[in-house]
């Protein structure tokens, strides 16, 4: 559980202890000048005042004469603090008690501030902007903030980078396919049958994002099965990546009922039909993907299959995706595992975009979006995506008054672990002084977060450039933490299976595609078959 700040702060009245060091100028400055909220038997005063002579604190005396109340806070694991605003409140009030409590954090040494604001209090957005704060990410019911106290350059995570998504292939008895033609989106209007595709949510599993979306599009109930491949794009979004997750589902049902809002028709289709449309010949990734196909139904390749685990830091039920087939054949029965105005253009979904590039009025900002929504209704358009810089932050409120919702971006943030072994057969291992094994003593892989528009290979390397120590993998493998944790134990098995031959992961392939560039990742085997010659807020109106 997170630690509560005191919000109280008491200048002590005594100088009996010279050796307590000053308060520092900034945070004497700050106190002078700002109006604090103090809590005084029920009632606000809104007013209070510091001495002219620098104040000294005493360790030992709790009690001064004054209370000044600051932003409510909580500590994080990292040495920050986590504001979230719950009250109404004047912009020039919160700016006040912002940049004191600053002052505050910076003399007890804290790093990172994430502010929280919900969208109810959009009033004070630019208020904590004009203090020096960031946007970090947002959400529909709220924008998160944040500002860097340390001198030098700012170690705060970064926001998801990458959008999941998933392609499902879904093949019957008759070797037929489940395939789907889109009446939005790419696809729309070109032909072309495609399997059924989307987004994982937020918060849901791999596996069950497939199957759901296979019962969306085709009403066709399906049992998740394996992945078979990944594929890793950027720029796709709003400058953020995409990982394409292609995976094998067996049908359980046959009908099928096709999704108005989104499908054009759906049908069960020969695989061959299916792979012979130019479409998918004209395309290295559509061709590399049907001999993945092939391969897997003739039994030569196999792919990741889902093991619920659990780790030390929750007791909910997660998916580890690993290669079932060779690793049960190492270690059998093994379970450890006004549209030029603000720039609108139309999207391929049926909507608008609208990127504000110049600085504007904000009730001349309200009064076009509130025309051009008309306009954009009456037209028939459907969402409508406002991209607004932080320069432009005086018109987030407006927007947020038009019916603007604050609106998710990337949903996943995408990690890397990193197995070193050399020919001594030791591991390269670190200790971390931040996060949940700090203090923990355990001896683990390096590991880090995939930065945006960064391979995932490329990422890797990177995070075990800086090498600390080297342990020999028995040793690792004998801690325990490692034998405690069902995942540990897993990714221990793992490792040996692939060293000693008998385990086969993904390798990346540089492909291409209509329009985008990206890494195929596929197990080792298919290339024993055949390869060809190969800082903004977003804001949406539902």
């Amino acid at each position: 559980m997170p630690t509560t700040i005191s919000n109280e702060y008491d200048p002590a009245l005594s100088l009996k202890n010279n050796n307590i060091p000053p308060w520092p100028p900034a945070l004497e400055t700050a106190l002078r000048s700002i109006n604090f909220c103090r809590q005084s038997g029920g009632e606000t005063a809104m007013s209070a005042s510091l001495n002219s002579t620098p104040t000294r604190l005493n360790e030992n005396e709790e009690q001064g004469i004054l209370d000044f109340k600051l932003l409510n806070a909580v500590n994080d694991r990292y040495g920050g603090v986590i504001v979230e605003v719950t009250q109404p409140m004047d912009s020039d009030l919160f700016a006040s008690l912002l940049r004191a409590s600053i002052v505050r954090w910076r003399h007890q040494g804290k790093r990172g501030v994430w502010i929280k604001l919900p969208i109810q209090h959009v009033n004070l957005v630019e208020a904590a902007v004009e203090e020096g704060c960031w946007y970090h990410h947002a959400e529909p019911n709220y924008l998160m903030l944040v500002y860097w106290i340390p001198q030098g350059p700012q170690t705060l995570p970064a926001n998801a980078s990458h959008r999941v998504s998933i392609g499902a292939f879904v093949m019957n008895e008759k070797r037929e396919v489940l395939v789907v033609q889109e009446n939005i989106g790419r696809f729309r209007g070109t032909g072309v049958w495609k399997f059924p595709t989307g987004v994982v949510n937020e918060g849901e599993d791999l596996c069950a994002a497939a199957v759901r979306e296979v019962k969306e599009e085709t009403a066709v109930d399906t049992k998740f099965v394996q992945v078979l491949a990944f594929r890793q794009s950027h720029k796709v979004l709003f400058e953020k990546s995409d990982i394409f997750f292609l995976c094998l589902l067996e049908p359980l049902s046959s009908e099928i009922q096709k999704q108005e809002s989104e499908i054009e028709a759906a049908k069960w289709m020969p695989f061959e039909e299916y792979a012979a449309q130019p479409f998918v010949q004209k395309h290295e990734l559509f061709k590399c993907s049907v001999d993945i196909f092939l391969a897997t139904k003739d039994g030569n390749y196999s792919g990741f299959s889902p093991l619920p685990t659990s780790t030390a830091f929750s007791d909910e039920k997660n998916y580890m995706y690993f290669n079932t087939c060779d690793l049960n054949g190492q270690q059998s029965g093994s379970e450890t595992a006004m549209s030029a105005s603000l720039n609108a253009v139309n999207h391929m979904y049926g909507g608008v975009s609208v990127e504000v590039t110049q600085p504007m009025d904000s009730a001349l900002f309200a009064s076009l979006l509130r025309a051009l929504i008309a306009l954009w209704r009456h037209q028939g358009k459907r969402g409508v995506w406002i991209k607004l810089p932080i320069q432009h932050v005086n018109l987030v409120e407006a927007a947020v008054e038009s019916r603007t919702l604050f609106r998710q971006n990337a949903s996943h943030q995408v990690s890397i672990g990193a197995f070193v072994m050399n020919e001594k057969r030791q591991v390269l291992v670190v200790q971390e002084n931040i996060g949940r094994f700090r203090g923990s003593g355990v001896w683990k892989f390096p590991m880090g977060v995939v930065n945006e528009s960064e391979d995932l290979c490329a990422a890797a390397v990177r995070e075990v450039k800086d090498e600390t120590a080297r342990m020999p993998f028995e040793e690792y493998a004998a801690q325990s933490f490692v034998q405690k944790q069902e995942l540990f134990k897993c990714i221990v098995n793992i490792c040996l299976a692939k060293k000693y031959g008998n385990y086969s992961g993904f390798s990346p392939m540089p492909t291409s595609a209509p329009q985008w560039l990206l890494k195929f990742y596929g197990t080792c085997r298919i290339h024993k078959t055949k390869f060809f010659d190969s800082e903004h807020v977003t804001a949406t109106i539902e």
